[in-house]
């Protein structure tokens, strides 16, 4: 699916100027089912979102996870509220977040995301860091979807979000094209907090976002650099959580 015609006025700076004639041309509908929204502003509709499984506290699956974020006193919560249900609605969603060009998904699913996982652990960050892309990456696609998914929580918590403080210093191939052991090994010293960066995260709680879990290991490698800087606590955060 191309970027929509409000994706393509969000890059030209011209959305609000021109938004009502384009949901004249182009009635807002939702991406995932083509039903009609209602709204210009979203881009889901609330049947696809109340059809994705919700993940529980008491999963093991959830359990399982943080446990594996928690490992070297690391992590210290873990905050993610669906499940990346194969051929569901929400991997649909972060398919053209990440591979279609479609940006505004991350920053509406960041907002939502928010709204239903706002607890103690979330309010008490101090700033939020985006799980970066490595340059080549970047270039590729363009942007960082994780970088959209906080601006949708920041829209929402009023933290402030720190990007270009942690760097993939490292290519890695992509994790969804490796096993279980290979992704464990493949991240560890991927990224590194600049020296001239430290004193941003140094002695903060800091929510680490990403857009979805399987082993963790990603999240594990970035927030063990942010803990090498001096961050005090870390608390990851994904949209989904992949089985």
């Amino acid at each position: 699916m191309s970027p929509s015609p409000v994706d393509i006025l969000h890059r030209t700076g011209l959305r609000w100027m021109l938004l009502p004639f384009v949901d004249f041309a182009f009635p807002p509908v939702c991406i995932a089912c083509d039903a009609r929204c209602g709204d210009s502003n979203r881009k889901v509709c609330a049947s696809c979102l109340s059809s994705i499984s919700c993940v529980g506290q008491a999963d093991q699956l959830y359990w399982r996870a943080r446990a594996r974020l928690a490992s070297g006193g690391v992590v210290a919560g873990l905050i993610v509220p669906w499940y990346f249900d194969k051929d569901g609605p929400l991997q649909r969603l972060i398919h053209l977040l990440k591979y279609g060009g479609m940006s505004s998904i991350g920053e509406e699913l960041g907002v939502r995301l928010a709204e239903t996982s706002l607890c103690d652990a979330m309010s008490g960050a101090e700033a939020i860091v985006p799980v970066p892309l490595h340059r080549a990456k970047f270039r590729e696609r363009g942007y960082n979807q994780s970088a959209f998914i906080a601006r949708g929580i920041a829209s929402v918590t009023g933290q402030t979000i720190l990007e270009r403080v942690l760097l993939r210093t490292r290519f890695t191939p992509s994790q969804t094209a490796l096993g279980v052991p290979q992704r464990r090994v493949n991240m560890p010293g991927a990224f590194t907090v600049p020296p001239r960066r430290r004193s941003d995260v140094g002695g903060k709680c800091i929510l680490l976002v990403d857009d979805v879990i399987t082993t963790g290991a990603t999240l594990h490698a970035c927030a063990t650099a942010l803990q090498s800087a001096g961050a005090v606590r870390i608390i990851a955060c994904a949209l989904a959580l992949a089985s």
